[in-house]
């Protein structure tokens, strides 16, 4: 098939987006600081005529062919934040429509004043984790105001596992901003925040805490969403011969399998699954005969305080179902004596 010539125009389009192009891969493939960060967004807003939305697809797009990952929600906040700040000096007023961005701009208020270091040399693993630890409490502290709420059907405002949230996205802001001097403290880093998503998964298999099936559906989707930001990660580790074995990834993967579409958003429905475990016993019966702290119902058309009641009396109102356990399961008979007396449990 004869090609068709490009026009000279055309063709002088096509080579200054090559040009473009490789300038933006150079800038962050050598990056190595906050400043080396803001330059590479004032030149995707170049290349996109200070256009925000184009400019974050832009940001994307050549993070993804430089193998450098996705660019972390704090520097799509620099992008977006510098974006503004160009309109304002060329009209004198914002004109930028809202860009969904979830991740709150505390993040990027902190990561500007924190000191990672451009070092070419390694920082050994402890004394790197030692400092990134540090930094992690100081940013917890600097946030302790801010949380993620969800309000459920049932009147509950509730935070989801929000300090474990916290603590895998300020990963994901470390190992996307900070050099790789820091290298080692970051797979360590990945290592414990692994070992904390499989601790949950785990409890979310069987929904120990008692919890509503929207509730559970809610720390589903957060903690499907938590992974895939440890698989992202993990993938960068292991081209530097870091990284988790594929047996503790996959053994993440397999819970996550066992709860894929386990929990429906029904507010008035507890799915249980006893796994035989003095611990899941205790955990059950513990939310069964809570009174401390009390659970705060709102009106969710009027937002008032509707009332306050405890975690037992929140459940006795709840259908129980219950995946029936193999007669050999141990601590059978204390597993199904908590459930005795609930006026509601049906077994399956």
């Amino acid at each position: 098939m004869q090609s068709i010539p490009l026009s000279g125009a055309h063709s002088r389009n096509f080579r200054q987006q090559n040009v473009d192009r490789s300038k933006l891969l150079g800038m962050i493939r050598n990056r190595s600081s906050q400043s080396d960060n803001l330059e590479i967004c004032r030149e995707c807003l170049r290349q996109n005529d200070n256009n925000p939305q184009q400019a974050l697809d832009t940001l994307k797009q050549s993070f993804r062919m430089a193998g450098a990952g996705s660019p972390s929600e704090t520097l799509r906040g620099m992008l977006l934040s510098e974006a503004t700040n160009q309109d304002v000096k060329e009209t004198g007023h914002s004109s930028q429509k809202e860009v969904d961005l979830p991740h709150s701009d505390a993040v990027d208020r902190f990561m500007r004043s924190a000191v990672l270091g451009s070092s070419p040399e390694l920082v050994p693993e402890d004394e790197s984790y030692q400092h990134l630890s540090e930094l992690k409490d100081q940013y917890r502290k600097a946030t302790e105001e801010e949380w993620p709420i969800k309000e459920l059907n049932d009147g509950r405002n509730v935070v989801i596992l929000g300090g474990l949230e916290k603590d895998v996205k300020f990963f994901e802001t470390l190992f996307n901003e900070s050099s790789k001097m820091h290298i080692n403290g970051l797979n360590k880093m990945h290592e414990e925040l692994l070992g904390e998503v499989t601790k949950e998964l785990k409890m979310l298999v069987g929904n120990i805490d008692l919890e509503t099936n929207q509730f559970a559906s809610k720390e589903v989707a957060l903690i499907n969403s938590l992974f895939k930001i440890l698989e992202e990660t993990q993938s960068s580790l292991q081209d530097l011969g870091l990284g988790r074995s594929e047996t503790d990834m996959d053994y993440a993967r397999q819970l996550l399998s066992q709860i894929d579409g386990l929990y429906n958003d029904k507010p008035n429905v507890v799915r249980v699954q006893f796994d035989g475990s003095p611990e899941s016993l205790a955990r059950m019966e513990s939310a069964l005969s809570s009174t401390d702290p009390p659970l705060k119902i709102f009106d969710r058309k009027t937002g008032s305080l509707k009332e306050s009641i405890t975690k037992a009396e929140f459940l006795r109102t709840k259908e129980f179902i219950i995946k029936r356990p193999p007669p050999e399961t141990p601590f059978l008979h204390e597993f199904e004596a908590l459930f005795k007396s609930h006026p509601n449990v049906r077994y399956e």
